[in-house]
């Protein structure tokens, strides 16, 4: 006899090889053609939106997204994760594998199981490549205009048609957007992702119905996801379907890691998204009013940050420690307001216990170096810029930030290799769009160096500069 469980994965198991036997190619796009489409549409978004430029929260989004995708086969990009400061319960996966997510998903979401879901969700379209599809019949208008129609598309409501009117006719929003299917199938392939990764799918039904009441007590502000990925009685029967096919699975200590990390998190983001008076008072609000919790005292540290109180900011983040001291965030917090405070010795302590914990934490290696720099210990700053740089190189961080080449040029300039301080200055202009710049340095690297591996990387980077974009 096969249990509920089996039979549901059989079922979705056949499902997918049909699919993935027989993809929907008629109009697809080349994996090179939605890269360069997904470039253009990156350009977009920024030039639309304001990005949270926190590494905390940009790290834990892109190991959720490793976690999740790591039972993927059909992995046609390599993914990356941003978000868009925007109060908006809204996410998106653009083309090229960009994943886009509003903080307000993350302000309004209390569990990470949810936030799972809707990465699993958008993750599921990448995978069958649904925007490929869509876009290819209108690829002939240009890259500009298409990205500008597919923001439009991705945002829906009255926001996307204000980004569609300034570049092509808004009719095009319904060919840009999914069909039914699409979603029938990103709900099937995301609630697997769950399963196998370990978190509740009940959630996900949790989620929808808390979106749907949100939309029936607010009127006419319907939450943007719902406005791009609407859902219906019959959808959230079928949901509810396969939830109980697939049952609940014992989650792993990875997922139990990311439950007790995530309020820390989404505090952050909360902190983040305030201007500082408005965090003050918010999170002391919330300190007086309810039991004193670590994630609302660093919440009260990042806004006394922004208002320049490094000694009350390191204060609130003591008593953090000591309430939750297996929490790494807290340290490396504590590690900044140290770095800022000039006290560069101290901060080292923190960040060792943190690497001590977990040996790859992103933010700890580059807190690190710039603490050990403004020791005046260039060398061993050196060392952590390369294990981001290889960390990067090998898939992604989560941190994005080019100024890692930026500072190892820098050193090695001062070192007198001045083959590697080109070439690491090539690498940041080329990461910063500057193509410019980046060929000065790239060539000039190439001009001077005796190493013949490295002779061959530049000329496979210089590949990726065009002469005709303006940088």
């Amino acid at each position: 006899m096969f249990s509920k469980a089996r039979v549901f994965s059989l079922v979705v198991l056949l499902w997918l090889f049909s699919s993935f036997l027989c993809p929907n190619n008629g109009f697809g796009l080349s994996i090179e053609e939605e890269e360069k489409l997904g470039k253009e549409f990156l350009s977009k978004v920024k030039k639309e939106f304001e990005f949270l430029d926190e590494p905390s929260v940009n790290c834990f989004l892109a190991d959720l997204v490793e976690h999740l995708w790591r039972s993927e086969d059909n992995k046609p990009f390599n993914i990356k994760v941003y978000v868009i400061k925007k109060h908006d319960m809204n996410a998106f996966a653009g083309p090229g594998g960009h994943l886009f997510f509003f903080s307000g998903i993350l302000e309004q979401l209390d569990s990470v199981d949810q936030v799972a879901g809707v990465v699993a969700h958008e993750l599921a379209h990448v995978a069958f490549r649904h925007l490929s599809n869509r876009i290819a019949q209108s690829y002939k208008v240009g890259l500009a205009s298409l990205g500008g129609m597919l923001l439009g598309a991705l945002l829906g409501g009255a926001p996307g048609e204000a980004v569609m009117a300034g570049s092509m006719a808004a009719g095009m929003q319904m060919q840009l957007s999914y069909s039914r299917e699409d979603e029938r199938q990103a709900d099937q392939l995301g609630l697997q992702y769950l399963h196998e990764a370990g978190f509740d799918p009940r959630e996900l039904i949790d989620l929808h119905k808390n979106l749907q009441r949100y939309t029936q007590f607010a009127g006419n502000k319907i939450p943007p996801y719902l406005l791009t990925h609407p859902t219906g009685a019959e959808r959230m029967a079928n949901l509810d379907a396969m939830v109980q096919g697939i049952g609940p699975r014992k989650p792993s200590a990875y997922v139990e890691e990311l439950r007790r990390e995530y309020p820390f998190i989404r505090t952050v983001v909360m902190a983040s998204v305030k201007d500082s008076e408005e965090a003050v008072r918010y999170f002391s609000e919330l300190l007086e009013k309810k039991n004193k919790r670590p994630e609302y005292l660093l919440g009260l540290s990042i806004g006394l940050m922004a208002q320049g109180d490094a000694k009350e900011a390191q204060k609130a983040l003591s008593e953090a420690i000591d309430l939750a001291p297996s929490v790494g965030l807290l340290r490396t917090f504590m590690a900044r307001v140290l770095i800022s405070s000039g006290e560069p010795k101290r901060a080292v302590n923190y960040l060792k216990d943190v690497l001590d914990r977990t040996p790859d934490a992103p933010e700890a290696l580059y807190l690190l170096s710039e603490a050990y720099a403004d020791m005046g210990d260039e060398k061993t700053a050196l060392t952590y810029l390369q294990r981001l740089a290889h960390m990067e190189a090998a898939g992604g961080t989560g941190l994005f930030k080019p100024d890692i080449y930026y500072k190892m040029g820098t050193i090695h300039g001062r070192q007198g290799k001045l083959d590697l301080a080109h070439y690491n200055l090539g690498l940041f202009y080329l990461k910063e769009e500057e193509p410019q710049k980046a060929r000065f340095h790239l060539n000039k690297a190439l001009s001077i160096t005796d190493d013949e591996k490295l002779k061959e990387t530049i000329k496979e980077l210089l590949k990726q500069t065009n002469p005709g974009r303006k940088g």
